[in-house]
């Protein structure tokens, strides 16, 4: 088990993280700040409700996608999406991670949207914040994993006040 915690980067920041052998970040990559990030949201249902986010994110030396969809006739919201597949199949969620020229035919994942802030007071939703972090598998569920979290304009909480004062009254917790 792989714990990713966001204090890589802070409020807008993508963090990759392979296991020995996997095939397409091949190694630890994080990129850190909006400049370089676009977001893109569909309504494939045309039910009026996100149900797939795409960030694209470039430099001069990288460039990456990352895709997360619910399972068709479904919307994202937070929540865990386990059996994740690309492609996308009928009950499944979607997910996609490529980028550098490398990518798969086939994963095999899942993803936990911990955020997802989306205003649809416009003719367009726009992406608040977003916070979804996932695990995958390229060819098939076997093979080594690829690990990553993004945030987007995500701040998580901090510490609770009721952890401090405890602290400061009872001693060391």
């Amino acid at each position: 088990t792989y714990i990713i915690e966001n204090h890589e980067g802070g409020q807008t920041s993508i963090l990759l993280q392979s296991q020995p052998g996997e095939s397409i970040a091949q190694r630890t990559l994080s990129f850190i700040g909006a400049s370089n990030l676009s977001v893109s949201l569909y309504d494939n249902d045309d039910d009026g409700t996100v149900d797939k986010v795409d960030f694209w994110y470039f430099d001069d030396d990288h460039w990456w996608s990352l895709g997360f969809s619910a399972a068709y006739g479904s919307n994202l919201a937070p929540g865990n999406y386990p059996d994740a597949e690309r492609p996308q199949s009928l009950g499944h969620p979607g997910l996609d991670v490529h980028g550098d020229g490398r990518g798969p035919n086939n994963v095999f994942g899942s993803f936990t949207i911990t955020n997802l802030v989306i205003d649809y007071s416009g003719s367009s939703p726009v992406l608040i914040s977003a916070s979804i972090s996932f695990e995958q598998h390229a060819g098939s569920p076997d093979e080594p994993a690829l690990f990553g979290i993004v945030n987007y304009n995500y701040a998580p909480a901090g510490a609770a006040a009721r952890s401090a004062a405890r602290r400061a009254t009872c001693g060391p917790v």
